[in-house]
């Protein structure tokens, strides 16, 4: 299992410069939205907001169902 993250822009040609949105929709199929609000909003802060759970929900899903689907723990032999 990778201990490190792994930067899934360098492991599909074309999208080198790819947004998160880009990377789900191509792999997935998927169209979703990370508002920048959210992103830079203050995740120290000791409650998180409905919308950062929800972020921080569908950003860990999609990165389980990327990784799942090209063998990410594969990249460390």
């Amino acid at each position: 299992m990778r201990r490190d993250p792994l930067d899934l822009r360098h492991c599909f040609r074309g999208l080198s410069q790819a947004s998160v949105e880009e990377i789900v929709e191509k792999r997935l199929g998927y169209r979703v939205t990370q508002w920048s609000d959210v992103s830079m909003s203050d995740w120290y802060d000791k409650y998180l907001s409905n919308d950062q759970v929800a972020y921080a929900t569908v950003d860990a899903h999609c990165a389980f169902l990327i990784g799942r689907d090209i063998g990410a723990w594969e990249f460390n032999r």
